[in-house]
């Protein structure tokens, strides 16, 4: 088995020694994503809603050019600032995704880069393709 990286130009002028994702066995784990929005090239700034929106679909990005999607994102993990966000994480995090939810865990740190107040990171498993059937 093999690691591959899924790499895309999300985080112009953030470098360093890491993928985007990394897939490897079928499953693909992406990093931790900031809520960056890559059109406008800014942090996106306003209510944890919109940084959990925007860090979703940074995910949502990195699982599709891995050969996923969300509805394979089987685990999440929230680092946010905040407990008192839990509510509002949380009714961001159901708009993207459905029943049965991934697995989620959500944790309070003391500082983010950048000043955001949340970064999540999630693992997925990349579908097969179905064997051929023979008659």
């Amino acid at each position: 088995m093999s690691r591959t990286a899924v790499d895309l130009p999300l985080y112009p002028g953030f470098e360093g020694p890491y993928s985007q994702g990394a897939a490897g066995g079928g499953i693909l784990y992406t990093s931790g994503q900031l809520p960056f929005d890559p059109e406008a090239g800014r942090i996106v700034d306003g209510p944890v809603e919109a940084q959990v929106r925007t860090c979703l679909q940074n995910i949502e990005r990195i699982v599709v050019a891995g050969g996923s999607g969300m509805d394979c994102v089987i685990r999440c993990c929230v680092f946010a600032r905040r407990y008192s966000d839990f509510q509002a994480v949380s009714r961001a995090y159901a708009e993207a995704f459905s029943e049965p939810y991934p697995a989620r865990t959500f944790i309070t740190v003391a500082d983010l880069p950048e000043g955001v107040d949340v970064i999540i990171e999630a693992v997925a498993f990349v579908p097969e393709s179905l064997p051929a059937q023979h008659e």
